[in-house]
């Protein structure tokens, strides 16, 4: 079997990212019908509940009834982190081996954020991706590239539906595309969106890993089992079945497991961006404690940049002590990072400041055009 719908590393044009980023988070999704990472079991619950939802709820209630007896104060990340880590350990605190129980959590994300967002090809998150895409390929605006912090395909399905192969800023090869002529030849020239913690939609070959970190993507979610048994799946070189490549927050494997050679290098490439930023919009996201890997990324490489104008951050309207306490958060964020007086609030639910414009028709999050230079005479 031949990969002919690969995206080499070549054409992602590493080396030329600057401009606008943008840092989407749970809150962004949330919107359009996602959970968050923090009501992920209520939502789940309720979908196991439902007599109408088409899901293996046995499968969910093994994840359930573990999370409540033993782990009820972990949200879906630190349970999933958890797991990780449990793995590698001799006991786990509850009958269910961590191996099992994480298959079936996996299993749980991928049905709940699917069951959740029916309307995956959303009107609003679909214009947004568009009018970033066709400023990053037109030349008319500073490059543009995406960090998501989610595991959903919210912002991944423009490309999908829209026939286009997409740039995950990584080498990668769509798997349903290997027969399919309708997708373009090229991709979108230059924007990126970088997954720092995987995908739902992504696998990796274990066994070539190490001397091939290719990224292997579906246009869907990949929830159950079924795709160990299709061939379509399996390495093309070593017949090896693939498998996910989703990555909690902390990475309690990331140094050691071959698995996640792929996310080094787009940790790297975020950082590179962050770096050579002109302006940063952040969308939905509050720097949870949780995450403090990507806290200490994002510092570090704020540290670094030199030519950094503005950050927005776009969050749902708060009042009062949460209004204090979340932008509190950010003080205490950006006051280590030496650009504290760039940061200002736009207090408005993502999926109406994405259609909001300015007095002049501009649209707020519109990436920054270059000044004209004049040159002398």
């Amino acid at each position: 079997m031949v990969y002919d719908t690969c995206l080499s590393e070549g054409e992602t044009g590493d080396v030329e990212m600057s401009g606008d980023v943008y840092i989407i988070g749970a809150g962004a999704s949330a919107g359009y019908g996602a959970p968050t990472f923090s009501d992920f079991f209520d939502k789940a619950e309720k979908i196991m509940n439902d007599e109408s939802a088409d899901v293996d709820k046995e499968r969910f209630r093994s994840v359930i009834d573990v999370h409540r007896k033993c782990f009820p104060s972990f949200n879906i990340e630190q349970f999933y982190s958890l797991l990780e880590l449990e793995e590698e350990l001799v006991g786990f605190a509850c009958e269910k081996s961590a191996s099992e129980l994480k298959k079936d959590t996996l299993y749980l994300i991928s049905a709940t954020i699917k069951h959740s967002l029916k309307n995956e090809m959303s009107e609003g998150a679909s214009d947004f991706i568009k009018k970033l895409d066709e400023d990053a390929t037109s030349g008319n605006s500073s490059k543009i590239t995406i960090i998501n912090l989610n595991w959903d395909l919210l912002f991944d399905s423009y490309f999908f539906e829209n026939c286009m192969r997409i740039n995950y800023g990584h080498e990668s090869c769509d798997l349903d595309g290997l027969c399919d002529n309708k997708y373009k030849p090229k991709p979108s020239a230059l924007l990126k969106i970088l997954k720092l913690h995987g995908s739902l939609n992504w696998l990796v070959c274990p066994e070539c890993i190490e001397d091939d970190k290719k990224i292997f993507f579906v246009r869907d979610y990949i929830i159950g089992e079924s795709y160990e048994e299709d061939e379509n799946r399996c390495c093309a070189h070593c017949g090896c079945q693939l498998e996910r490549l989703i990555v909690p927050p902390v990475f309690t494997k990331l140094s050691k497991d071959p698995k996640y050679e792929p996310m080094k290098d787009i940790w790297r490439l975020a950082e590179y961006s962050l770096v050579e930023a002109e302006r940063i919009h952040i969308m939905g996201y509050s720097f949870p404690v949780t995450d403090t890997q990507f806290e200490s990324f994002f510092i570090n490489s704020l540290i670094k940049n030199k030519s950094l104008g503005e950050v927005i951050i776009v969050t749902y309207p708060k009042y009062g002590r949460e209004k204090m306490e979340f932008e509190g958060r950010y003080a205490s964020i950006f006051r280590h990072t030496g650009h504290y007086e760039k940061i200002s609030f736009e207090h408005s639910p993502f999926e109406k400041y994405i259609k909001s414009e300015d007095d002049s028709g501009r649209y707020l999050y519109q990436p920054r055009v270059p000044p004209i230079k004049i040159k002398s005479i």
